[in-house]
């Protein structure tokens, strides 16, 4: 079950406005945005180069983004996907 930005904790919370700023940044860590998909109630699986998301809010949502372990932080570009992606299962700032 997909959780609201309010119930996230202070340090998700910053994730997700992080996720959400404009222009997108380059800083923001694949650690941390896994995490926040655990809290959020989302499954990721990575394999290779390849994160797989599965989230059960009010309908399966599955979401494939490039991963980077060796690069450490998500790209800009992923990042875009990444917003498209928590809007669809509910989660944004207020």
């Amino acid at each position: 079950m997909c959780i609201p930005f309010d119930e996230l904790t202070n340090d998700q919370q910053t994730i997700v406005i992080a996720i959400f700023s404009d222009p997108p940044r380059s800083d923001i860590p694949w650690a941390e945005v896994l995490d926040l998909f655990h809290a959020i109630g989302c499954v990721p699986t990575v394999q290779g180069n390849r994160v797989s998301i599965a989230a059960s809010c009010q309908e399966q949502r599955i979401g494939t983004f490039t991963y980077s372990g060796e690069q450490g932080c998500v790209s800009r570009q992923m990042i875009r996907y990444l917003r498209d992606y928590l809007c669809e299962v509910g989660v944004q700032p207020n």
